[in-house]
């Protein structure tokens, strides 16, 4: 089975890009299955709604997946309750999670799951969160599977989460930088917000800030 994932679509040249390009590229790639991250795919860059929804459907995408930024745009709510109210009628679990702690259990779930299947899955994990980063390290250095690893990359945002991309690519690991493009009014809100969720993972920000101090010091005294 071929399945493709799409994140983090943003705004309407994400959009407009997804609704022109998807089902061609379905049918060329023989694609059976299509999961898109849609939290910030509303115009103003930030939110979701149901029309925007129907839209993803209509051309191919199976499942939406969300995050915080989902409730920015309040008339999705009502649609968002019909997923709880179907898993009722089907008797199954709701897709929806009922806290920070739930999402970050899937999380890492689906993590385990890709590293556990490595020979057919492949890993890129664009992440600040050096939690998430460390657990990946520790579970390929448990394993024994080389940091060059072919199916296991990292990614962060230029510009931002620097002191981990630069360790890991020192150290071996498979790493790249991401820049996102498009409009200035959708990509500087979007830089903010990333900026913004930085300041929430515990402890790094400040760290962050010292290590960046630290290196300018260093090179202000190699250029003097």
């Amino acid at each position: 089975m071929k399945i493709l994932f799409l994140g983090d679509v943003v705004g309407i040249s994400g959009r407009t890009s997804i609704l022109k390009n998807l089902l061609s590229e379905i049918k060329n790639k023989k694609i059976d299955f299509v999961v898109v991250n849609g939290e910030n795919a509303a115009d103003s860059g930030v939110g979701l709604t149901e029309e925007i929804c129907k839209d993803f459907f209509n051309c191919g995408v199976d499942v939406i997946t969300t995050g915080n930024h989902v409730w920015d745009q309040k008339e999705i709510m009502p649609y968002i309750e019909k997923e709880n109210i179907r898993a009722l009628e089907l008797e199954i679990p709701s897709p929806i999670c009922e806290s920070k702690e739930q999402t970050d259990l899937n999380f890492n779930a689906g993590l385990d799951f890709i590293l556990d299947h490595l020979s057919h899955c492949s890993l890129f994990l664009g992440s600040h969160n050096e939690y998430s980063v460390s657990r990946v390290l520790e579970w390929m250095e448990k394993n024994k599977v080389a940091k060059d690893h072919p199916n296991i990359w990292f990614s962060q945002l230029l510009g931002m989460a620097d002191h981990i991309s630069f360790n890991l690519a020192s150290e071996g690991y498979r790493v790249v930088k991401y820049l996102p493009f498009g409009p200035v009014n959708e990509v500087i809100p979007y830089l903010i917000r990333r900026a913004e969720e930085n300041t929430s993972v515990s402890g790094q920000t400040p760290r962050e800030l010292s290590l960046i101090e630290k290196e300018l010091k260093r090179r202000k005294t190699m250029a003097s």
